[in-house]
């Protein structure tokens, strides 16, 4: 009788009904079936489970959830190893499984701004801050370009000579029309200026905050992002300069 019982017992250990009260382990996520059903349980804890063990027991979960219809994929298997809450053990041999989570590899800490990025942020934002102040002070030529001689500056050296506009014509006016909310006549004066002259408005509190914060701000790589900003204003620049030589653009 003891015999029959001790194989009982251990065929018990071997399946584990799921059920509401006692729901069932595996990896990745979880199955949402209704019906009862039993999955395979370990004799052994998985934290004592060989490389090989641990393969072969996610193998056969990660079979028997897709028969079921739940989501197996690849990540959810390797980087989780989900064990439902504790489940008696119904040999009374004392195992009882627990929550545990296999270690998945964190992302890289970024390491806080130097002081150096800090200082050259903040001064950033004060160049900003500058541009847009003076554009205030300035009033736009009608002509499109030239507004800049109201700061005591020569005429366009290119303008005065060959009678032909530079590809840096109208950025001043760009700015003191983009200030006064006239964004279509700063586009027409000088659409990098233009464009550049929005870059400060967004730009100044984000770089005073990124230096607060000791990091860049939505951010992941500063170099690629004004690497893209750069390349982004050469090129509307270059394209509407070569528009007014053609006499396409006015």
């Amino acid at each position: 009788m003891s015999s029959r019982r001790t194989k009982k017992q251990r065929k018990q250990r071997g399946s584990v009904a799921a059920h509401p009260s006692k729901p069932a382990y595996h990896s990745g996520h979880v199955c949402r079936s209704a019906d009862r059903f039993s999955v395979d349980r370990p004799k052994t804890h998985p934290a004592t489970w060989s490389p090989r063990t641990r393969n072969r027991n996610q193998k056969n979960n990660a079979t028997y959830i897709n028969t079921r219809g739940c989501d197996t994929s690849t990540e959810s298997h390797l980087r989780i190893l989900f064990i439902s809450p504790p489940l008696a053990d119904p040999a009374g041999s004392g195992y009882t499984s627990g929550p545990v989570m296999s270690h998945s590899p964190r992302p890289p800490e970024v390491p806080p701004l130097s002081r150096l990025e800090q200082v050259t942020l903040i001064l950033a934002g004060m160049v900003g801050c500058t541009l847009l102040l003076i554009a205030v002070w300035l009033q736009p030529n009608p002509n499109g370009f030239g507004t800049h001689q109201q700061l005591g500056l020569p005429p366009c050296t290119i303008q005065f000579w060959f009678d032909i506009p530079c590809p840096s014509c109208g950025g001043t006016t760009a700015f003191a029309h983009f200030v006064r909310g006239q964004w279509g006549s700063a586009l027409r004066a000088n659409a990098a200026s233009g464009l550049l002259a929005g870059l400060c408005v967004i730009g100044v509190p984000w770089s005073w905050a990124s230096a607060w914060r000791r990091r860049y701000l939505g951010v992941s790589d500063i170099v690629v992002t004004l690497a893209v900003i750069l390349m982004t204003l050469t090129v509307v620049s270059t394209v509407q300069w070569v528009g007014r030589l053609m006499g396409w653009v006015p």
